[in-house]
């Protein structure tokens, strides 16, 4: 007797037409219904307001600003002091006599939350 063989490729491939098949055409409409609604649904928690779709898009759209900004930093040595310059100056103004209270309110602040907050 003769042994078949089929790769994950060739089964998935099968599975997927045969599920098709089964759910039928109200099937698939439904399935993509609850999909989409599912993305466009309102968060459920407080922690994160955007829904997934918008969530999809930010982080999207961080992805994109990131690869721009590590491209920018390897091809203009300018920009990068610039920005090192940025931080640094921020830095200071954030540690300088005059914000000291201030930060040290911030910093106790957000260490009593880390401390006291569910995380999950």
């Amino acid at each position: 007797m003769a042994e078949i063989k089929l790769d994950d490729a060739q089964i998935n491939k099968a599975l997927e037409a045969a599920i098709l098949v089964a759910i039928g055409e109200a099937g698939r409409e439904a399935i993509i219904t609850k999909a989409v609604d599912y993305l466009k649904r309102s968060p459920t928690s407080g922690y994160n307001s955007a829904s997934p779709l918008m969530e999809i898009v930010q982080e999207a759209a961080r992805q994109v600003a990131k690869t721009l900004l590590k491209d920018k930093l390897a091809a203009d040595s300018e920009f990068g002091r610039q920005v090192v310059s940025l931080y640094a100056d921020a830095a200071r103004k954030m540690f300088s006599v005059e914000n000291r209270d201030k930060m040290v309110d911030r910093l106790a602040n957000v260490m009593a939350d880390a401390l006291t907050k569910e995380r999950y």
